[in-house]
């Protein structure tokens, strides 16, 4: 299996490569490349099975709340109906069979902490109020840092650096311990959080490794426990700026 994990940090030209062996070894190695010279501004997006779901964001001249689907068979997009709240810096998943949207900011740039889940058979948003109760959002803070792992959704807290996971029946959050990574440092900004197969995945400033520096750590969550192991797979802080402006993941 090779792990992909590209990333371009605060000098803008760097992109990075794991390959994960059979029997957890690991072989790194390092290609810097030159950046695009912008990056595209997208709304949320997730892919839905076949489909690729995208919504809210900005347009020309306000906060939306339209949501679209890309179908890569026909090449095109298509209309969903429209979500219940305009919102900004938010963020999505794919949990139930349905694709979420959660947290961001209204039209007034005030935080919101309600999600809304999207049928797909029914073409209709249900909103979700005080989904992100509990969790802290500051002013200037990033999109929610979530993930999705074996349907469970998972939040990296960015204030505490706090892994929590949601309890779907209460609508609430359970704690499972701290993340070794410093996402606090900058609200969040500068700090990757994602699934990886049956795991999830962050990269960031290490707040377990002396002098810091950008790692890389990997758990296999379990939402019945209450504290969860970190595997270090790569620590780098010689080599590569720790804040990150964009990050994707990918598995071949």
């Amino acid at each position: 299996m090779v792990l992909w994990i590209v990333s371009i940090c605060s000098q803008g030209k760097r992109y990075r490569l794991i390959e994960l062996l059979e029997k957890k070894q690991i072989r790194t190695t390092w290609d810097f490349l030159q950046a695009e010279a912008t990056l595209p501004v997208i709304p949320q997006a997730r892919r839905l099975k076949a489909l690729l779901c995208g919504a809210g964001g900005i347009g020309t001249e306000a906060v939306l709340n339209s949501a679209e689907k890309y179908n890569p068979e026909t090449k095109s997009w298509e209309p969903l109906s429209s979500m219940h709240q305009k919102r900004k810096l938010c963020s999505g998943c794919f949990m139930d069979n349905k694709f979420y949207v959660i947290g961001g900011r209204d039209e007034n740039d005030k935080a919101l902490s309600c999600g809304e889940a999207y049928d797909k058979d029914k073409n209709t948003w249900e909103l979700i109020p005080d989904m992100l109760k509990g969790n802290t959002v500051a002013t200037s803070q990033s999109p929610p840092l979530v993930a999705v792992v074996n349907n469970d959704l998972y939040c990296l807290e960015t204030s505490s650096n706090e892994l929590r996971v949601y309890l779907k029946k209460s609508n609430e959050w359970k704690k499972l311990g701290l993340v070794p990574v410093r996402a606090d440092l900058s609200r969040g900004w500068g700090v990757a959080f994602k699934s990886l197969g049956n795991e999830l995945l962050v990269i960031g400033f290490s707040s377990s490794i002396l002098n810091g520096g950008m790692t890389i750590y990997t758990c296999s969550p379990q939402p019945d426990t209450e504290e969860l192991q970190w595997r270090c797979i790569e620590g780098c802080k010689d080599r590569l700026n720790f804040f990150l402006l964009n990050c994707s993941i990918m598995v071949a």
